[in-house]
């Protein structure tokens, strides 16, 4: 937590400097409220896993966990809340759920998971808007990124805001910050702060067009060593063209440096152009694509105690079959190269696959459905990273 006042004093003070000529204040009256103003519902799911602990062989259970058994039943209960209330020119956002999920043969893995989001959405003046936030989440690790499998639990605590200033008539000023605290309850090596600040000068050339600078500054503090902190920065154009109504396009391109604090090694800064091009195309009235291909640097959501530099495409397709039964399809590769390990002594590269396909039964009013089929592939250069899995889902929700 060393690292929040510190960004909460920058992003805020950024709030006060833009917001200062317009005074913020609620709306009299009864709210205004959109859509639903509370929505609670229950759910449950069940999921097969055939290879829980992302494992490359039976033998590899046999010496890592004392068993050949890779697969396993597991089960969940839920309970959560959505609520967005507007007040004229305010709106607040506020989503969260609990679920307790239940392992058939490994329970040693039972656990308590939640989310929490509350984002206060302000308006100023017709110049000046942003929000101010706070995110909470807490679930077990993937296996996908651990040595050794084992019961680790995450927790997410997270602080961001957001302002946006229209500086003349055609220019947009942008800035965010965020500030998150990872912890891990079996992983001490992984807690760390990540602390985020960007900034955005945007153009509008037209309706349907805009470009820009963006900047990035990021910095990941870890609490166990100095030797793993690493930081770096980012500049470059954005671009943003909606050629037709149901036809949009983002691009970025950057120059990246990311680097540890303390240099190591054999350990290599990166320097080098990173960026990626999004596509939404709304095919017809029931079919919606998006399509994406990137190239950046990523710590994998905080799991691992490194970075890495990846390079992938991905596609999600949505397709309303019926009024009451909607298709869902994903499909993303990367490639991943661990380009700064101070802790491991093998330079490691990855090859990653993920598919998933769902169906969504709207079976009667309030009440959903899910039945979805996964598919995760790993290709390491490390034998033991390689890994193959299937899963099978099945979800349903009810709504009050």
């Amino acid at each position: 937590m060393k690292n929040y006042n510190l960004i909460s004093s920058i992003v805020m003070g950024s709030v006060a400097l833009c917001a200062a000529p317009d005074q913020i204040a609620f709306a009299q009256g009864a709210a205004a409220n959109v859509g639903k103003p509370f929505q609670f519902y229950v759910t449950a799911g069940a999921t097969q896993d055939d290879n829980l602990f992302r494992l490359n062989s039976s033998s590899d259970g046999e010496a890592l966990l004392g068993t050949s058994e890779l697969s396993d039943w597991y089960r969940f209960i839920g309970v959560g809340f959505e609520s967005l209330i507007a007040r004229e020119n305010q709106r607040f956002e506020l989503l969260g759920n609990v679920k307790r999920w239940a392992y058939e043969e490994f329970d040693e893995l039972d656990h308590t998971s939640g989310r929490f989001r509350g984002v206060w959405h302000w308006k100023a003046s017709s110049a000046t808007q942003g929000n101010v936030g706070y995110r909470f989440r807490r679930e077990l690790r993937s296996f996908t990124n651990q040595n050794v499998p084992k019961n680790d639990i995450i927790e997410e605590n997270a602080i961001f805001a957001e302002i946006e200033r229209q500086v003349a008539q055609r220019w947009l000023l942008r800035v965010n910050g965020e500030s998150t605290d990872l912890n891990f309850s079996a992983s001490p090596l992984l807690q760390k702060q990540r602390n985020t600040i960007e900034a955005e000068l945007r153009y509008a050339a037209s309706q349907q067009s805009s470009f820009g600078l963006l900047s990035t500054y990021t910095q990941s503090t870890f609490d166990e060593s100095q030797s793993q902190d690493f930081s770096g920065w980012s500049v470059g154009p954005l671009f943003h063209w909606q050629p037709q109504q149901t036809l949009s396009l983002t691009a970025n391109v950057a120059y990246t440096h990311q680097g540890l604090d303390e240099s190591q090694p054999d350990v290599d800064d990166f320097d080098g152009l990173t960026g990626f091009a999004a596509a939404k195309w709304a095919l017809s009235d029931s079919i919606d694509l998006k399509l994406r291909v990137f190239h950046d640097i990523s710590d994998l959501g905080g799991e691992v105690a490194n970075y890495t530099e990846r390079t992938g495409t991905s596609i999600e397709a949505t397709w309303q079959i019926t009024p009451k039964l909607t298709s869902r399809a994903q499909l993303e590769y990367q490639t991943r190269d661990f380009i700064a390990s101070p802790l491991i002594g093998v330079d490691r590269e990855d090859d990653y696959v993920l598919a998933e396909l769902w169906l969504d039964f709207s079976v009667a009013p309030r009440w959903l459905l899910s039945f979805g089929l996964g598919k995760e592939n790993r290709d390491s250069n490390v034998d033991i990273r390689n890994f193959d899995d299937t899963l099978l889902h099945a979800n349903i929700r009810f709504d009050f």
